[in-house]
């Protein structure tokens, strides 16, 4: 299946796609673009409830919290 058409099928998957979107672009304006930082921050900072952002979103389903985690770090 296409990206385009998965994104029209399903909300859901569109909001979730959106906000990665944002988190991304978020850490990079934050970080200068140095992806090896960003990478750093998502795999290491516990910061989000004691885990580190990446766990968070994929085990406890929290990209909200990492968004507004990284939002504050502005």
């Amino acid at each position: 299946m296409q990206l385009e058409s998965l994104l029209l099928e399903d909300p859901e998957i569109a909001f979730r796609a959106r906000q990665f979107m944002y988190l991304y672009n978020l850490l990079d304006e934050q970080f200068s673009g140095d992806t090896a930082a960003m990478a750093h921050w998502m795999r290491r900072k516990k910061c989000v409830s004691g885990y580190a952002p990446l766990l968070a979103m994929v085990d406890q389903g929290r990209m909200e919290d990492v968004i507004a985690v990284a939002s504050k770090k502005r």
